[in-house]
C-alpha cells in the first residue's frame, strides 16, 4: 500500500439540517460582550458568532480514535480571563480514556490542553440537562469546582493538573453522596452550595435523602440546606427533590427542584428531563447576607388557566432560571413539562409575581427558521420540549436563549410589546447520522438516514430540505436505521424509519419514486407469522425500529429484514417482487440444508443482477438468494475473512458495507480494527472470496464508492474507494483511484469531525464525498 505523503487541499461544509439535538447549556461571559458559548450533549462546545448570526464548532479537530471532547458534561469561563474556556468531558469509562477530560483552553475555544481527571465522566449520561456543575472560583482563578456525578464535588488549585475530593455529606446524612447536579461558589466568602442526587442517603426505596448542602469553610464540612418538603403524588417516581440549576444575583441564589417522574427511564440517576420525565418542580430563593443564606422563599409560579387542568401543574418541573445584570429583578424560567407544553416566564420584581413569555404556540410568538421545525410539520403543533437551561444576555434584557432537545431559540427583543422568539440553530449540526447514501443520479445528490428525524433528501450542497421523510400529510418520521435506491433507476428508494413520538406517523418500509422527496408506506405484511404480526405491532408504536431493507438494481424487488427491537431475526424477513405491495416470507437454510430462524441476517442487493440478494450475519456467516430473496443459502466464509458480526444495526453496526454498481457480487466492506477488504461471490462458482485491501494493522472504519476523474458513467466503469481509518499511523479520510494500491489523504488535523458513521463517494461529481457523523452533521468534502 502506497500513501502520497501531502495532504489533497479540500473544502469542507455542513448539508445543513441545523439543529436537531440536545443543547444542555449556554454560558455568557459576565463582563465581556457577545460572549457565549453552547454545550450539547453529543456534539461537543459551540461558539456563537453574533455578527454572523451563527454558531461555530470548537470540537472539528477531535478524531473518531478518541471522542471525550464531543461530550462535554459541563463548561466555565472566568470573570478575569475572558480568553479562558474550560471544559469537564468524557465517554464513561469506555477507551481509551476511562475517566473524564479536564479542558483548558487560553485562546477561546480555539485549542485545548488536557488533563485526567480522577473520576468517570459521560457528557450523554442522565443528567446532563442540569447544572452548573463547572465553576472557576471569584476569589482566585486558579481554583476550580467540578460537581461530578461518580466521585461527589472535586477541587483543583492548580487549574486541572491536580484534584481533590471533598466530602459531600453531613450529620444527619452521613454517607457521602457521589451524583451530584451543580455547585455554586460565593463571592467574597467561603461558602459554596452543592445539589446531590439523593441516593447515598435515601430514605427508602422510593425516597431520596436530602440534596442540598452548604458550607461555610470552603467545601471541608456540609450541612444541610433548607428545601423543601417531599411532594407525596402520584406522578412521581421517586419521591424528594434533586436541585437543578440555580442562579445568582449578588443578592438572591435562585434554585430550581424537580422530583423524578413516572416517565422517567431510569430512577436514583433520573433527576433531570433527559432521563424521561421531571415534575412537581419548585423554585426556591434564598437570600444572601455575608456568606449566608437565609430566608427561603418559595417564588414557584401559579399556572394560569390556558387550557391546563390543574392536576396537570403537578406534571411540570422547572428547568433554567436566570437572572438579569442589565436590569436587577428581572428572571427567567424554563419549565420542563412533558405533558402540558413547556413554558417560559418572566418575573420584574424577583420573583414576587410572573408574565409567561412562551406557551406553545398560543403565547410568545414562536417562529420557526428552520424547515423540519415548522408546526405543519409536526401536526400542527410545537416540537419543543427539555427548556432545561435559559439565560439573559448579561449586557442587553431584551436578549435571552433557551434550549430544547432540538436546538436553540432565542428572543432579541423580550420587553417589547410584540416580542417573539426564533430558533437560531445555524452552525449547529447535532445530530446522529447514521447512513449516508450518494444516488447513482435522479433528483437526490445524497440521501442522509439520521437518528430522531429520519432522514433529509438534499438536492442542493450546502442548502437545507425545506422537509423531508414526511408522509402525505407532512407529519415526519424519525429514526431510520437504512436506505437503498436502484442503481438503474436512482429516484427509486426505500427507507426504514420509526414511527414518531406523537404517533401521527408509524414505522415501516417506505417507498419513494422521486428521490426520497416524497414517501408512500404501503400496507404491512401481515399475516405471514404469528413472530412477524407481533414485531410488526410494534413497529406501528411510536419510535420502534424498523428493520433493515435492500432493493434491487431495477427497482422491482425488495428484501425487508423486519426488526424485533435492535436486531434482525432471519424468522422476520420478507421479499417482495412488486415494491411492497405484495410479500411471501423468505426461507433461510444453513450449510446442511437446514431451514434456520435463529440467526440474525442484514440484507443487501446485488448491485447488477435483480434476482440475487445477499445476506451478511454473525461470525460473518454469508448467505445468498438467487430467486429475488425467497430462499437464502449459507455459503462457506473464505478462510482468509475476518469473523465478526456483520449483521448488527443502529449503534451497534461497526462493518460498513457497499455494493458495487456495475458488478455482479462484489462489496467492500470496513471491518474496523482488521481494515478494508473486497468480498466477491461468483454466480457460476456458488461461492465467495476475499482479498485484504488495506495491511493488516491498519483500521478502516467506513467506506464509500464514487465516481472517477474522467469515468463516462460510474456504473460501468471502475470506482473511486473513500474511506475513514487510520493508515501507517495517520487517522483521518482517503481517497483512492486504484483500487486501494495507493492512497490520498483529504484533511488536516482540524477537519477530522468526531464520531465517523458512515462515508459515501459522490457518483455524478469526482472528487466530492460525503462523511455521515455522530457529531457534526453530514458533511461535504470537496477539492479546492
Amino acid at each position: 500500500m502506497k500513501l502520497e505523503p501531502k495532504v489533497v487541499p479540500y473544502v469542507y461544509g455542513n448539508m445543513p439540517i441545523p439543529g436537531g439535538g440536545y443543547v444542555t447549556g449556554f454560558s455568557f461571559h459576565k463582563k465581556v460582550k457577545n460572549l457565549l458559548y453552547a454545550r450539547t450533549d453529543i456534539g461537543g462546545i459551540y461558539r456563537y458568532d453574533f455578527a454572523k448570526d451563527c454558531w461555530r464548532s470548537l470540537v472539528d479537530h477531535v478524531t473518531h480514535e478518541d471522542l471525550s471532547e464531543t461530550f462535554p458534561l459541563a463548561i466555565a469561563l472566568d470573570d478575569e480571563h475572558p480568553e479562558r474556556l474550560y471544559a469537564v468531558c468524557g465517554v464513561g469509562g469506555e477507551e481509551p480514556r476511562p475517566n473524564g477530560w479536564f479542558c483548558v483552553s487560553e485562546n477561546y475555544g480555539e485549542t485545548f490542553a488536557r488533563y485526567p481527571l480522577p473520576c468517570s465522566v459521560h457528557g450523554n449520561n442522565p443528567g446532563r440537562g442540569t447544572g452548573t456543575r463547572l465553576v472557576v472560583d471569584p476569589n482566585d482563578s486558579d481554583v476550580l469546582y467540578f460537581a461530578s456525578q461518580t466521585a461527589g464535588l472535586l477541587r483543583t488549585r492548580d487549574r486541572g493538573k491536580t484534584w481533590e475530593i471533598l466530602d459531600v455529606c453531613a450529620y444527619s446524612y452521613p454517607n457521602f453522596e457521589t451524583n451530584l447536579s451543580f455547585v455554586f461558589v460565593a463571592p467574597n466568602s467561603s461558602t459554596i452550595v452543592v445539589a446531590a442526587s439523593g441516593s447515598a442517603n435515601r430514605l427508602s426505596g422510593e425516597t431520596r435523602g436530602h440534596s442540598l448542602y452548604i458550607s461555610y469553610n470552603g467545601g471541608n464540612s456540609f450541612t444541610p440546606l433548607w428545601q423543601p418538603k417531599v411532594f407525596p403524588g402520584s406522578y412521581t417516581k421517586l419521591m424528594g427533590y434533586v436541585g437543578h440549576r440555580y442562579d445568582f444575583d449578588g443578592r438572591y441564589l435562585y434554585i430550581t427542584l424537580n422530583h423524578t417522574g413516572n416517565n422517567s427511564w431510569i430512577l436514583w440517576e433520573g433527576y433531570s428531563c433527559d432521563s424521561g420525565d421531571a415534575v412537581a418542580g419548585k423554585v426556591i430563593r434564598f437570600e444572601y447576607r455575608n456568606g449566608d443564606l437565609q430566608n427561603p422563599v418559595d417564588i414557584t409560579p401559579d399556572f394560569p388557566d390556558y387550557g391546563l387542568c390543574k392536576h396537570q401543574i403537578a406534571w411540570c418541573g422547572f428547568g433554567g432560571i436566570s437572572t438579569c445584570a442589565s436590569k436587577p429583578g428581572l428572571l427567567l424560567l424554563s419549565t420542563i413539562c412533558r405533558h402540558a407544553g413547556d413554558m417560559v416566564f418572566q418575573s420584574p420584581d424577583y420573583g414576587e409575581t410572573w408574565e409567561i413569555k412562551l406557551l406553545n404556540l398560543e403565547i410568545g410568538n414562536l417562529h420557526f427558521r428552520t424547515s423540519y421545525m415548522k408546526p405543519e410539520y409536526n401536526g400542527g403543533g410545537s416540537l419543543l420540549h427539555w427548556l432545561s437551561d435559559i439565560k439573559y444576555d448579561p449586557f442587553n434584557e431584551n436578549t435571552a436563549v433557551f434550549n430544547t432537545g432540538t436546538g436553540v431559540f432565542m428572543s432579541q427583543n423580550l420587553q417589547s410589546p410584540n416580542w417573539f422568539w426564533t430558533d437560531h440553530c445555524c452552525g449547529i449540526e447535532e445530530t446522529v447520522h447514521l447512513n449516508v447514501y450518494a444516488p447513482t443520479g435522479g433528483k437526490t445528490m445524497v440521501l442522509d438516514i439520521v437518528g430522531d428525524l429520519g432522514g433529509f433528501a438534499f438536492t442542493e450542497e450546502g442548502v437545507p430540505c425545506e422537509n423531508s421523510f414526511a408522509d402525505e400529510k407532512k407529519d415526519r418520521y424519525i429514526t431510520s436505521i437504512n436506505a437503498d435506491y436502484a442503481d438503474e433507476h436512482p429516484d427509486i428508494m426505500v427507507a426504514t424509519p420509526r414511527g414518531n413520538w406523537t404517533g401521527r406517523t408509524k414505522g415501516g418500509l417506505v417507498i419513494s419514486r422521486d428521490g426520497g422527496q416524497t414517501l408512500l408506506r404501503p400496507e404491512l405484511p401481515w399475516g405471514l407469522s404469528t413472530e412477524l404480526d407481533q414485531s410488526l405491532e410494534t413497529i406501528c408504536r411510536p419510535n420502534n425500529n424498523s428493520g433493515w431493507a435492500a432493493l434491487a438494481p431495477d427497482g422491482k424487488s425488495v428484501v425487508w429484514a423486519v426488526a424485533d427491537g435492535a436486531s434482525l431475526p432471519a424468522g422476520k424477513i420478507v421479499y417482495s417482487h412488486d415494491l411492497g405491495q405484495h410479500y411471501a416470507l423468505s426461507v433461510i437454510y444453513d450449510r446442511k440444508g437446514r431451514s434456520i430462524k435463529n440467526i440474525t441476517l442484514k440484507p443487501f442487493s446485488d448491485r447488477l443482477d435483480p434476482e440475487i440478494f445477499y445476506g451478511f450475519g454473525p461470525d460473518s456467516r454469508l448467505f445468498v438468494s438467487r430467486d429475488g430473496g425467497a430462499s437464502f443459502r449459507e455459503k462457506a466464509r473464505p478462510k482468509s475473512f475476518p469473523v465478526q458480526t456483520l449483521s448488527n444495526i443502529d449503534a451497534a453496526n461497526k462493518v460498513e458495507i457497499r455494493g458495487v454498481a456495475g458488478e455482479c457480487g462484489v462489496f467492500y466492506l470496513a471491518m474496523n480494527k482488521d481494515g478494508l477488504w473486497k468480498l466477491s461471490y461468483s454466480p457460476e462458482q456458488d461461492e465467495f472470496t476475499a482479498a485484504r485491501v488495506t495491511p493488516a494493522g491498519n483500521p478502516v472504519y467506513c467506506v464509500g464508492l464514487g465516481i472517477l476523474p474522467d469515468a463516462p458513467d460510474y456504473i460501468r466503469s471502475p470506482k473511486a474507494l473513500y474511506i475513514c481509518g487510520n493508515l501507517n499511523g495517520r487517522f483521518g479520510f482517503f481517497r483512492s483511484y486504484d483500487g486501494g494500491e495507493s492512497w490520498s489523504k483529504l484533511n488536516d488535523e482540524a477537519h477530522n469531525f468526531g464520531e465517523i458513521k458512515s462515508i459515501d463517494g459522490d457518483k455524478t461529481v469526482p472528487g466530492r464525498y460525503f462523511i455521515a457523523t455522530g457529531t457534526r452533521g453530514l458533511i461535504y468534502g470537496k477539492e479546492e
